[in-house]
């Protein structure tokens, strides 16, 4: 929260575990890691926040650039985009982060080639860009064969270990070599969250609101009900399948049914301004 930190909701209540100016706390990344440690990024380097609140620096730099996309396989496998027009891919191995992959190196029709999103699973490291997909393993990096539908719009995520690709209004589950159409319904290029318990969540863009299905279901499961503001600005899936929600006018937690378990409208929380 912007001019408060980073605040922690247990047990029904908050505390600010990690103060934070203004300007530093809305450019911030937050990623939870094993062991429920709190990976933090922003333009000064990253840091992990223990549990316990002890706060270790794993980089430590001078007017960035911020590292984006945060994947934390382990303390020492860790991977990340840098934020700048020169992107690149860098990974740490517990004692200092490489770059591995520069933007040139991923080549096509565009020579201001942008970044997409990054994810990693067993095969390896996949990153999608204006110039297509690649896969990186071993060290060894090839591009991967998608969809014409797909172009220069794909996006990324991991399904119990298995790459989902997308585009504007197609879905394509990875099965060995080939990919598999998924029937999710379109919501134009809104983002989606998804996690391996199955439930993928998108917001609608007519009501402050989540459409709510099954990874490899048919249609919509369920339309959530709405959740307080006008209109829903960060959303995630945690590992039971609830929706967490902010809106410009609060948080919510959502079920699988799409049920609110929870609300904090503004000035319900210390420090929810």
């Amino acid at each position: 929260m912007g001019g408060v930190g980073v605040l922690r909701i247990s047990d029904g209540a908050v505390r600010t575990v990690l103060a934070l100016k203004d300007h530093v706390a809305s450019s911030t990344v937050m990623v939870v890691g094993p062991g429920d440690g709190l990976w933090l990024s922003d333009y000064a380097g990253v840091r992990v926040l223990a549990p316990d609140g002890a706060l270790r620096v794993v980089r430590g730099v001078k007017d960035g650039p911020r590292y984006d996309n945060l994947v934390v396989r382990s303390p020492s496998d860790v991977w990340a985009v840098s934020n700048d027009i020169e992107w690149e891919v860098v990974h740490y191995d517990g004692q200092r982060w490489k770059a591995v992959r520069r933007r040139t190196d991923f080549p096509g029709r565009y020579d201001d080639n942008k970044f997409n999103r990054m994810v990693v699973n067993g095969e390896g490291v996949w990153v999608a860009s204006w110039n297509g997909v690649w896969r990186g393993s071993g060290g060894k990096w090839e591009a991967i064969v998608v969809p014409a539908e797909i172009e220069a719009h794909a996006d990324l995520w991991v399904y119990r270990d298995r790459v989902i690709l997308g585009g504007i209004d197609v879905h394509y589950l990875r099965e060995g070599d080939a990919w598999r159409a998924l029937p999710w319904p379109a919501h134009g290029s809104v983002l989606r969250a998804l996690a391996d318990v199955g439930v993928v969540a998108a917001p609608n863009v007519d009501s402050p609101s989540l459409s709510l299905r099954a990874v490899e279901g048919e249609g919509c499961t369920r339309v959530s009900e709405a959740v307080a503001g006008g209109r829903i600005e960060e959303f995630t899936v945690d590992g039971a399948g609830r929706s967490w929600v902010s809106t410009d006018r609060g948080l919510a937690v959502l079920d699988v049914q799409g049920r609110i378990l929870a609300r904090w409208e503004t000035g319900g929380l210390p420090g929810l301004t």
